[in-house]
Protein backbone atom coordinates (compact mmCIF):
# COMPACT_ATOMS: atom_id res chain seq x y z
CA UNK A 1 0.00 0.00 0.00
CA UNK A 2 1.08 3.58 -0.50
CA UNK A 3 1.69 6.65 1.65
CA UNK A 4 -0.17 9.84 0.83
CA UNK A 5 -0.47 13.52 1.64
CA UNK A 6 -3.32 15.91 0.95
CA UNK A 7 -2.81 19.55 -0.03
CA UNK A 8 -5.93 21.70 -0.36
CA UNK A 9 -6.98 25.25 -1.03
CA UNK A 10 -8.89 27.25 1.59
CA UNK A 11 -12.42 26.89 0.19
CA UNK A 12 -15.13 25.39 2.40
CA UNK A 13 -16.15 22.84 -0.23
CA UNK A 14 -12.52 21.71 -0.42
CA UNK A 15 -12.38 21.08 3.33
CA UNK A 16 -15.40 18.79 3.01
CA UNK A 17 -13.79 16.99 0.09
CA UNK A 18 -10.53 16.55 2.03
CA UNK A 19 -12.50 14.82 4.80
CA UNK A 20 -14.19 12.46 2.33
CA UNK A 21 -10.93 11.57 0.59
CA UNK A 22 -9.00 11.10 3.86
CA UNK A 23 -11.75 8.81 5.16
CA UNK A 24 -11.71 6.78 1.92
CA UNK A 25 -7.92 6.41 2.06
CA UNK A 26 -8.00 5.45 5.75
CA UNK A 27 -10.69 2.85 5.04
CA UNK A 28 -8.19 1.21 2.67
CA UNK A 29 -5.66 1.18 5.52
CA UNK A 30 -3.36 3.69 3.83
CA UNK A 31 -0.95 5.82 5.82
CA UNK A 32 -0.77 9.61 5.71
CA UNK A 33 2.80 10.87 5.40
CA UNK A 34 3.18 14.61 4.89
CA UNK A 35 6.99 14.42 4.66
CA UNK A 36 7.64 11.57 2.23
CA UNK A 37 4.41 10.57 0.44
CA UNK A 38 4.24 8.52 -2.72
CA UNK A 39 1.02 10.27 -3.81
CA UNK A 40 -0.11 13.82 -3.14
CA UNK A 41 -3.82 14.45 -3.52
CA UNK A 42 -4.21 18.07 -4.56
CA UNK A 43 -7.67 19.41 -3.73
CA UNK A 44 -8.18 22.70 -5.52
CA UNK A 45 -7.09 24.06 -8.84
CA UNK A 46 -3.96 25.00 -10.70
CA UNK A 47 -2.73 27.35 -7.97
CA UNK A 48 -2.98 24.59 -5.37
CA UNK A 49 -1.05 22.26 -7.68
CA UNK A 50 1.68 24.88 -8.07
CA UNK A 51 1.87 25.15 -4.27
CA UNK A 52 2.07 21.35 -3.94
CA UNK A 53 4.87 21.12 -6.51
CA UNK A 54 6.74 23.78 -4.57
CA UNK A 55 6.14 22.06 -1.24
CA UNK A 56 7.34 18.62 -2.41
CA UNK A 57 10.10 19.67 -4.80
CA UNK A 58 12.78 18.00 -2.70
CA UNK A 59 11.21 14.64 -3.61
CA UNK A 60 9.69 15.69 -6.95
CA UNK A 61 11.07 12.63 -8.77
CA UNK A 62 9.54 10.27 -6.23
CA UNK A 63 5.99 11.58 -5.88
CA UNK A 64 2.84 11.56 -8.02
CA UNK A 65 0.25 14.34 -7.92
CA UNK A 66 -3.45 13.60 -8.28
CA UNK A 67 -5.36 16.82 -8.89
CA UNK A 68 -9.00 16.92 -7.84
CA UNK A 69 -10.79 20.10 -8.91
CA UNK A 70 -12.35 22.15 -6.16
CA UNK A 71 -12.28 25.85 -6.81
CA UNK A 72 -12.00 28.15 -9.77
CA UNK A 73 -9.35 27.02 -12.30
CA UNK A 74 -8.54 23.37 -12.80
CA UNK A 75 -6.83 22.87 -16.14
CA UNK A 76 -4.54 20.22 -14.62
CA UNK A 77 -7.38 18.48 -12.77
CA UNK A 78 -8.57 15.12 -14.09
CA UNK A 79 -10.98 14.43 -11.24
CA UNK A 80 -13.63 16.21 -9.20
CA UNK A 81 -15.83 15.50 -6.18
CA UNK A 82 -17.88 12.97 -8.14
CA UNK A 83 -14.96 11.06 -9.70
CA UNK A 84 -12.04 11.17 -7.20
CA UNK A 85 -12.71 7.58 -6.13
CA UNK A 86 -11.67 6.46 -9.65
CA UNK A 87 -8.18 7.81 -9.03
CA UNK A 88 -7.94 6.00 -5.70
CA UNK A 89 -9.20 2.74 -7.23
CA UNK A 90 -6.74 3.03 -10.13
CA UNK A 91 -3.82 3.54 -7.73
CA UNK A 92 -4.83 0.66 -5.47
CA UNK A 93 -5.41 -1.66 -8.44
CA UNK A 94 -2.15 -0.52 -10.10
CA UNK A 95 -3.98 0.63 -13.23
CA UNK A 96 -3.31 4.37 -12.90
CA UNK A 97 -2.09 6.14 -16.03
CA UNK A 98 0.82 8.44 -15.24
CA UNK A 99 1.43 11.58 -17.28
CA UNK A 100 4.87 13.05 -16.82
CA UNK A 101 4.97 16.85 -17.07
CA UNK A 102 8.05 18.91 -17.83
CA UNK A 103 9.24 21.17 -15.01
CA UNK A 104 11.06 24.46 -15.06
CA UNK A 105 14.33 24.24 -13.17
CA UNK A 106 15.32 27.61 -11.75
CA UNK A 107 18.86 28.26 -10.57
CA UNK A 108 19.69 31.42 -8.65
CA UNK A 109 21.98 32.78 -5.90
CA UNK A 110 24.92 30.41 -6.11
CA UNK A 111 22.93 27.74 -7.96
CA UNK A 112 20.11 27.19 -5.48
CA UNK A 113 17.70 25.07 -7.49
CA UNK A 114 13.91 25.38 -7.35
CA UNK A 115 11.31 23.77 -9.60
CA UNK A 116 8.11 25.17 -11.02
CA UNK A 117 5.38 23.61 -13.11
CA UNK A 118 4.48 26.36 -15.54
CA UNK A 119 5.67 29.69 -14.22
CA UNK A 120 8.26 31.39 -12.10
CA UNK A 121 8.18 34.95 -10.86
CA UNK A 122 11.38 36.95 -10.56
CA UNK A 123 10.86 40.23 -8.74
CA UNK A 124 12.96 43.09 -7.51
CA UNK A 125 10.79 45.87 -6.13
CA UNK A 126 13.64 48.40 -6.26
CA UNK A 127 15.19 48.18 -9.72
CA UNK A 128 14.81 46.54 -13.13
CA UNK A 129 16.19 43.03 -13.16
CA UNK A 130 18.59 41.86 -15.84
CA UNK A 131 18.24 38.14 -16.31
CA UNK A 132 19.77 35.41 -18.39
CA UNK A 133 17.24 32.78 -19.34
CA UNK A 134 18.67 29.56 -20.66
CA UNK A 135 16.19 26.93 -21.73
CA UNK A 136 17.79 23.51 -21.96
CA UNK A 137 16.45 20.45 -23.69
CA UNK A 138 16.72 17.21 -21.76
CA UNK A 139 19.93 16.33 -23.57
CA UNK A 140 21.56 19.45 -22.08
CA UNK A 141 21.60 21.44 -25.32
CA UNK A 142 20.31 25.03 -25.29
CA UNK A 143 17.09 25.33 -27.28
CA UNK A 144 16.79 29.08 -26.77
CA UNK A 145 18.56 31.78 -24.85
CA UNK A 146 17.20 35.21 -24.05
CA UNK A 147 18.91 38.10 -22.34
CA UNK A 148 16.33 40.74 -21.54
CA UNK A 149 15.28 43.27 -18.99
CA UNK A 150 11.83 43.09 -17.41
CA UNK A 151 9.90 42.45 -20.67
CA UNK A 152 10.80 38.92 -21.67
CA UNK A 153 7.43 37.30 -21.07
CA UNK A 154 6.28 36.95 -24.70
CA UNK A 155 9.45 35.30 -25.93
CA UNK A 156 9.60 33.03 -22.91
CA UNK A 157 5.96 32.00 -23.31
CA UNK A 158 6.47 31.24 -27.03
CA UNK A 159 9.45 29.06 -26.15
CA UNK A 160 7.57 27.29 -23.35
CA UNK A 161 4.62 26.62 -25.68
CA UNK A 162 7.06 25.05 -28.16
CA UNK A 163 8.48 22.85 -25.42
CA UNK A 164 5.01 21.79 -24.22
CA UNK A 165 3.98 20.94 -27.80
CA UNK A 166 7.09 18.78 -28.08
CA UNK A 167 6.08 16.85 -24.93
CA UNK A 168 2.47 16.47 -26.05
CA UNK A 169 3.49 14.90 -29.39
Amino acid sequence: MFKYAIIANDYQESAKLVSKIAKTLQNYGLAEDIVNPEYVFVIGGDGTLLRAVNEFQDIIDEVYFIVIKSGSLGFYANYDEKTYFRAIDAIINDTARIRQMPLLEIKYNNNIIRYALNEAKVVDHVKTIRTDIKLLEQNGRYCNQAVKTGRMRRQLMRTLRRIWQHYDN
